[in-house]
């Protein structure tokens, strides 16, 4: 899904977006300085950051996220849940990729793959954003 008027894009995950198109539409609309385009080629670089309106939470080990644009949860995997403890520490994904490789006996050059894949994939969803210095600022 995209804007039309921005360069605003996401792609839809069926349990916390779909058949919302026109409220993530509207969400976008009155908030006009959120314009990322989560779809643009090749995974985000630098920093990443939880966006304001995803809400998150460890639940036995595995990740719930809440999108406050549609209201809609969903629970995720365990990568996740290490992923957005990561990014919610330092914008980065190392510790993700060494609690990943220790949780299933791999290095973390192995983790790092699956890792890298999987919060590309968040991140396309808008389940995370390019970090601002704001954010880094506030995990200081």
């Amino acid at each position: 899904m995209s804007c039309p008027d921005c360069s605003w894009a996401q792609a839809l995950d069926e349990d916390l977006h779909k058949d919302w198109e026109d409220v993530l539409l509207a969400w976008h609309t009155a908030h006009p300085d959120y314009a990322v385009d989560h779809l643009a080629p090749g995974p985000p670089a630098g920093p990443l950051a939880v966006p304001a309106h995803v809400r998150w939470a460890e639940q036995h080990g595995r990740l719930t996220v809440g999108d406050e644009r549609t209201g809609a949860a969903v629970l995720f995997n365990h990568e996740c849940l290490a992923i957005f403890q990561s990014v919610t520490a330092d914008g980065g994904l190392d510790t993700a990729m060494t609690v990943n490789a220790r949780r299933i006996g791999i290095s973390p050059a192995k983790a790092r793959h699956e890792i890298i894949h999987i919060a590309t994939s968040l991140y396309r969803k808008g389940l995370l954003r390019p970090a601002t210095t704001q954010h880094l600022a506030a995990q200081g």
